[in-house]
């Protein structure tokens, strides 16, 4: 039981620990009632006990799991290290001051796109479709502005560890809290108003897994209650899911029940049928869903011409092309992802397995610098988590909002070395607080010179 207790508090915040709850995801969809599954997704379940489909994610979760624990590899020669305190010069402005102006950038962002389309009136009146829909043709684009909301939710995600590192009382931390929670009040409403979960759920991932990582860095934690946070943040999700739902428009329980099939398990009947062969992408093995970034980001496809070299689609034609796909091989129209296995096999093969394992060794390399608070990491990681959670939806790791996430990390490093003092271990910090005439003794200060 001790070891049982060791390894889940270990590793339930980790990348090989979130590949198990996709996992989990997964059988949950392989043992899904075939006939209660056509009932509502009106399609052939091509996926049920299908025992190819079992072998090709289970050899993919192994894989990734695999490049995980081999990442160790390449941090062998670091100290490992539990989270940190730092030292910082009046740490409440430390903490307030990127808050603020991620707060102020977003605000601004949103009367940019209120001016644009009048988002309250339709949320109010369910026709979050229509937003949708404009944000597909490009009609709510805001060119750089776009970037507030996610640089929003990267500084309240570096808020939340850095506070868990620094001791706030009394008035500083009632200051605190109340910005943080307006702050993540605000990063909600801006996705509720762009009606896109794919932001949304970014942020609710990524809060969560930081708070279950401190909470497994304590010496009396239970799993009873580190299980029970993780059922609360995956209801939490959920319910926030059909919340959106009901803004687009789909208020009867059935539509509601369709769309959360539709977005979790509905994709791997998808991979199933290209697995089988029943179903096609259209730009097959071009390698279109490989790097999103490489397709999505103009800067860079000026520069090397990506685009036309591969003759891949810009997003809007892949993402309609998609639904030609699925409805060619007989299935729903009204859902068009593969789950990102089933994207990946259709520019790879099997050679998917490889690819998952290199997610597997960028992820752990990027976990244990976030376990020693290495400023980017502390951003990267809940980014990473959240992909390795959104499996049943497209390749997120490398789309186009890594750049921003990437420039914010940087803006952070330059931050934190110039306001952090010094950093101790914890076992250092016990000693000094049991020795009134004990000296501090410090580490070396949070490293900003490298990425990490």
């Amino acid at each position: 039981m001790n070891y049982f207790k060791r390894a889940v508090v270990e590793n339930v915040a980790s990348p090989a620990g979130l590949a198990m709850v996709s996992y989990c995801i997964f059988l949950f969809a392989w043992f899904f009632p075939s006939g209660l599954y056509t009932e509502y997704i009106h399609e052939p379940d091509l996926m049920s006990l299908n025992p190819l489909a079992l072998t090709f994610y289970t050899c993919c979760v192994a894989a990734f799991i695999g490049g995980s624990r081999a990442s160790r590899l390449l941090t062998r020669g670091f100290r490992k290290s539990s989270v940190a305190k730092i030292e910082v010069r009046s740490p409440l402005p430390y903490l307030m001051i990127p808050m603020i102006v991620g707060i102020v950038l977003c605000c601004v962002y949103l009367i940019v796109l209120g001016g644009k389309i009048n988002f309250v009136a339709l949320l109010t009146s369910q026709q979050g479709n229509a937003i949708k829909a404009a944000g597909q043709v490009g009609q709510l684009e805001t060119g750089r502005w776009s970037s507030a909301l996610f640089v929003l939710t990267g500084i309240l995600w570096w808020a939340q560890y850095r506070s868990g590192q620094i001791s706030l009382s009394g008035t500083n931390r009632m200051i605190f809290r109340a910005t943080f929670f307006t702050g993540a009040v605000i990063d909600l409403l801006t996705c509720v108003a762009t009606v896109d979960r794919t932001n949304l759920m970014p942020l609710i991932a990524g809060l969560s897994i930081i708070w279950l990582f401190v909470k497994t860095r304590d010496e009396k934690v239970k799993i009873i209650k580190l299980l029970g946070a993780g059922l609360i943040s995956g209801l939490g999700v959920v319910a926030i899911f059909l919340l959106v739902s009901m803004l687009r428009g789909d208020v009867a329980v059935r539509l509601l029940i369709m769309g959360l099939l539709g977005y979790t398990i509905v994709s791997y009947n998808r991979m199933a049928a290209l697995l089988l062969g029943v179903m096609h992408d259209s730009y097959e093995g071009r390698g279109v869903f490989l790097f999103p970034i490489l397709r999505e980001n103009t800067t860079l496809n000026s520069i090397f011409h990506f685009s036309d070299r591969f003759g891949w689609p810009n997003s809007l034609s892949l993402w309609l092309s998609a639904f030609n796909s699925v409805s060619s091989a007989g299935l729903s129209q009204a859902f068009n992802y593969y789950s990102v296995p089933g994207a990946l096999y259709s520019d790879l093969g099997w050679w998917t397995l490889a690819y998952m394992c290199g997610l597997g060794i960028i992820s752990g390399v990027v976990w244990f610098h976030f376990k020693a608070g290495k400023t980017a990491a502390v951003i990267l990681y809940p980014w990473c988590a959240f992909c390795i959670l959104f499996w049943t939806g497209f390749n997120a790791m490398f789309d186009g909002r890594v750049l921003g996430i990437l420039e914010l990390a940087l803006i952070m490093m330059v931050y934190d070395k110039v306001r952090v003092r010094n950093v101790r271990n914890a076992e250092t910090t016990r000693k000094v607080e049991s020795s009134a005439i004990a000296p501090m003794e410090s580490a070396s200060a949070i490293s900003a010179g490298g990425f990490f």
